[in-house]
């Protein structure tokens, strides 16, 4: 009986010892598979957000392109003097457009700056703070930037104003790439939102006349 019992649990224990070995052979092959499809889902969600990325960027830049080119196209504003240049730009911003431009065409630019906090040409009989007035902080950056900048010899203070404008609906147009591809969960909802925005082309007609100050509020 004592020989037959020590039989029964030998056999017990390597029967236990093979069930282990096998759960284990079984873990590590779950392990193994896991770490392969979690290495193919990063490598896969890797690419897609390089290709977003790319997309979004790509797109952006193509819109404030098409803007400029539209705006070139409805008004030839590159062949028209100088003076209807300013002309075209329609109730406030050829106002806000004149701030940018006494900064740009002063000797200096604390000159500048002290001509625009002690304006009195804005009100009739009266000098203000146009800095404080009317918030013009944007054509202040913008016309230090011009100044600042090496190019002066390369374009001209009216073409970078519309220039930095359009750049500012580039980058809005990636901003809106992006809130969609953030809320969709897939850069094709960026591609779809960018899409509407390039076809619509009563959009396109309303953006070539906003100010520096509102596209920067976009």
């Amino acid at each position: 009986m004592a020989d037959v019992r020590k039989r029964h649990r030998g056999r017990k224990g390597v029967e236990e010892k093979k069930t282990g070995k096998t759960e284990a052979r079984k873990d590590a092959k779950v392990r193994a598979e896991t770490a392969t499809m979690l290495k193919s889902w990063l490598s896969l969600s890797t690419l897609s957000f390089f290709v977003g990325a790319a997309i979004c960027v790509y797109g952006g830049a193509q819109w404030g392109l098409q803007m400029r080119l539209f705006h070139e196209n409805d008004m030839f504003f590159s062949e028209i003097k100088e003076v209807e240049r300013e002309i075209s730009f329609r109730t406030e911003t050829g106002l806000y457009y004149s701030y940018y431009k006494q900064l740009v065409q002063a000797k200096s630019w604390a000159e500048g700056i002290h001509s625009l906090m002690y304006d009195n040409i804005t009100e009739h009989l009266r000098t203000v703070n146009i800095i404080e007035r009317f918030n013009i902080h944007q054509e202040i950056i913008l016309g230090t930037l011009y100044r600042v900048l090496p190019i002066q010899h390369l374009i001209k203070p009216i073409f970078f104003y519309i220039d930095a404008v359009f750049s500012l609906y580039g980058l809005f147009g990636m901003a809106m790439f992006a809130l969609s591809w953030l809320l969709s969960g897939t850069f094709l909802g960026g591609v779809v939102t960018l899409a509407f925005v390039f076809f619509n082309r009563q959009t396109k007609r309303h953006c070539t006349q906003r100010t520096l100050r509102l596209s920067i509020h976009l």
